[in-house]
């Protein structure tokens, strides 16, 4: 993994989540040329092709390069099995 280059400087807005409320508030926020925002993501590199063809997710999910992988916890009740819940990276 690629160590993460050292962010610097002032800001007047930082944004943790750039998934679609992230990107709207940030879109928002930095259209006004005097304010200095940041928009911080989880993950990695975007370098793996599948990341850039449509029919890619079908590599994606399940996968941990780009699959949080998260899984849920059994429920009383329940079949009581695990599900796993694709969720990008």
């Amino acid at each position: 993994m690629v160590a993460a280059a050292p962010i610097e400087g002032e800001y007047d807005y930082i944004i943790v989540g750039a998934g679609s409320a992230g990107c709207v508030l940030a879109n928002r926020l930095s259209a006004d040329a005097g304010v200095r925002v940041l928009l911080l993501e989880a993950g990695g590199m975007d370098n793996w092709i599948w990341f850039h063809i449509p029919v890619g997710y079908l590599f994606s999910i399940g996968n941990p390069r780009s699959d949080w992988m998260f899984k849920t916890e059994p429920e009383a009740g329940s079949t009581a099995a695990v599900s796993t819940i694709p969720a990008a990276g």
